[in-house]
């Protein structure tokens, strides 16, 4: 078949990529009315829209699906039966009365001596007359037969008054001991009577009960994370439109 470009003819139909200039030369063909064109007139150049589909391919990829977490492991308590100390009675403070402490000692006997003697001293009794004066004193005396309380004075008299005089005063007198030889025993204080404190420990006792040998105790464990393998549709290639050259028939 023959193709007549721009007035000469070619064999077989040529796709070109539009140019934008092209292109606009080309909607400018194809808007002009069909009545006109078979009217008479002359196609210089023919183009038809030309569509070709994307290109798709299918891929395998790894993909997370879950990710990593963390899991806590809780462990119970581990118990068990022992024997327990528990106490009876606590530890207290007594106090205890510690009596005197005495002690027999065997001393020497003094020789002769001198022993310091007090004489009282020696008294007597004299009587002797003491004048007393008589002074004033308050009387009721009748006067005109009526009780009057009159100021008096009495006369002076006499009375006997008793005195105790020293003949002797009191002194000292040394006599003389007599040797006394040999030894004595005599009981003496060591100690005195005293409060002392005593402690008294505590007492316990022992009797089987449950125990907590071990505690709970929470352990994370890390969970990683879990991926599968996919297949998955990818787009190789966009769809893409083109404008290509249409054959005229020479004439």
């Amino acid at each position: 078949m023959r193709l007549a470009v721009d007035g000469h003819c070619m064999s077989g139909v040529v796709a070109m990529p539009m140019k934008p200039l092209n292109l606009l030369a080309a909607l400018a063909v194809i808007s002009v009315p069909f009545a006109e064109a078979a009217a008479g007139g002359k196609p210089a150049e023919c183009y038809q829209r030309v569509y070709r589909a994307p290109l798709h391919d299918t891929v395998r990829e790894r993909v997370q699906i879950q990710g990593a977490w963390i899991r806590l492991e809780t462990n119970p308590a581990i118990y068990d039966t022992r024997p327990v100390r528990r106490l009876v009675s606590p530890e207290q403070v007594i106090w205890r009365v510690i009596p005197a402490q005495y002690d027999t000692v065997r001393e020497k006997v003094y020789p002769a001596r001198r022993i310091a003697r007090t004489v009282p001293a020696v008294t007597r009794t004299v009587y002797r007359k003491q004048r007393v004066d008589g002074g004033y004193g308050w009387e009721y005396r009748r006067i005109h037969g009526k009780p009057v309380l009159c100021k008096v004075k009495r006369r002076a008299s006499w009375r006997t008054v008793a005195e105790t005089v020293v003949v002797s005063p009191a002194r000292t007198v040394y006599d003389e001991g007599a040797a006394q030889y040999g030894y004595r025993e005599r009981r003496v204080l060591v100690h005195e009577a005293r409060k002392e404190a005593v402690v008294v420990p505590a007492q316990y006792t022992y009797e089987l009960a449950q125990v907590q040998i071990q505690p709970e105790w929470v352990r994370p464990i890390e969970v990683p994370a879990i991926y599968r393998t996919v297949s998955r549709e990818v787009q190789v290639r966009p769809g893409s439109a083109s404008w290509e050259r249409v054959p005229l028939r020479c004439r």
